[in-house]
């Protein structure tokens, strides 16, 4: 059991659930945010279709072109708790896919607002439900976009990333089970094939981008942190990470 965590998030006496441990049970909401007595920030998660492995980066969910800019195509108002696509999706949805995420209206009538997803159904035309209640009504012209809680469905960063960082992951986690990443602090990192990096360096997606969920020297869009002691490329250095949200 991690105490540190324990110390700040409260558990409940009995809930054992070690920062360096997962397991197929949620134990707290996906997303739910903790920090050790020494500073260091940590996310729960859960794993998507793919196992993912401690001391690499882990990315979001890879962004859908069909869950983008989707006239709504019918009209939701001031005060419903729900929205109801009229308008069909080039892909369906998976049930609650975007559970805990957002829906932003990105143009249009009532553009600007977000809401996050209480849950779905699995379909081309989902009944959205929300946590909280819409303040500005939509029409059909409304065009909205859905983006998911980064923690919900974690991968394995490839080499050349495709979505935001979520954190290094403190163990190993079997495809949709759930576990802890950490965002901010001292961390041990897989250091990429082809790279070196120095103590002092900021690092992030190598420059060589060899490997997947590995850091190196970052390269130029790219700043997960520093290099605290450096080891040699495909060993594990000790990083400085400051990706926490």
């Amino acid at each position: 059991m991690s105490e540190l965590i324990r110390e700040i998030l409260r558990f409940p006496e009995g809930v054992i659930h070690s920062l360096r441990t997962s397991g197929a049970d949620q134990l707290y909401a996906v997303g739910q945010k903790g920090r050790d007595r020494f500073g260091n920030s940590f996310k729960y998660c859960k794993a998507g279709a793919a196992a993912i492995f401690k001391g690499q980066m882990m990315q979001a969910q890879v962004p859908v072109a069909d869950h983008t800019n989707i006239a709504l195509g019918g009209a939701a108002v001031v005060g419903s708790d729900e929205i109801q696509f009229v308008t069909a999706l080039g892909t369906a949805l998976t049930a609650d896919q975007y559970k805990g995420g957002i829906i932003h209206v990105n143009d249009a009538v009532g553009e600007g607002n977000w809401y996050i997803i209480k849950s779905h159904d699995a379909t081309t035309t989902p009944l959205v439900k929300l946590e909280e209640r819409i303040v500005e009504a939509l029409d059909a012209t409304s065009e909205l976009t859905f983006t998911a809680n980064p923690a919900n469905g974690i991968v394995v960063t490839p080499a050349n990333p495709t979505a935001m960082p979520v954190g290094v992951a403190m163990s190993d986690i079997a495809a949709n089970e759930f576990g802890w990443v950490q965002t901010w602090g001292l961390v041990a990192f897989l250091v990429d094939t082809g790279d070196t990096i120095v103590a002092g360096d900021i690092v992030g997606t190598a420059g060589t981008a060899a490997d997947a969920g590995a850091v190196g020297v970052a390269a130029a869009t790219s700043n997960w942190g520093w290099a605290a002691v450096a080891n040699a490329a495909t060993e594990y250095a000790s990083i400085m990470l400051t990706i926490e949200y």
